[in-house]
């Protein structure tokens, strides 16, 4: 089953047991729009989603829960247990410090520079040959990398 058609079963299940008509919801998104997900027809925004989670009385986690380990045929409390040690995981890995980085003081996204980001071990490995005093040149040939590449690193 996809995601789209298990959202579409948990909504009708949460409409059902709140006893809620789409007028009920129809602060978080159009009339319309919850018979097409109710019909797995269409999808919604985070922002959509966050609302209707809340306008059928649980948060975003909890919804995305119940749709997730329907979907995956399991329990929605073994789901958030698999949940909570990912994110324990990713937390220890510095996660957390990595995301706060992604904004500045005032909460707003910082700008990314274009193109892909670059590759961090590649860049520690330039700038441990810079250190010992290789040339970009070498560093390209002895890391099998494009010069170009070699110098995006050696000029942080």
């Amino acid at each position: 089953m996809d995601l789209r058609t298990a959202f579409a079963g948990v909504l009708r299940a949460l409409r059902l047991v709140r006893g809620a008509r789409y007028a009920d919801l129809s602060d978080a998104t159009h009339r319309r729009k919850i018979a097409e997900l109710e019909n797995a027809q269409t999808s919604i925004t985070l922002e959509q989603f966050d609302a209707l989670a809340d306008s059928l009385g649980l948060d975003a986690i909890a919804l995305m829960a119940l749709c997730v380990s329907e979907r995956d045929g399991v329990m929605p409390q073994q789901r958030i247990l698999d949940s909570i040690a990912k994110l324990t995981d990713f937390e220890a890995s510095g996660g957390m410090g990595l995301i706060r980085e992604q904004f500045d003081t005032t909460g707003s996204l910082v700008k990314r520079s274009r193109g892909r980001p670059l590759n961090i071990e590649n860049e520690k490995a330039v700038l441990a040959l810079k250190a010992e005093g290789a040339s970009p040149q070498q560093a390209a040939t002895m890391l099998g990398l494009a010069l170009s590449s070699v110098m995006e690193y050696w000029r942080k």
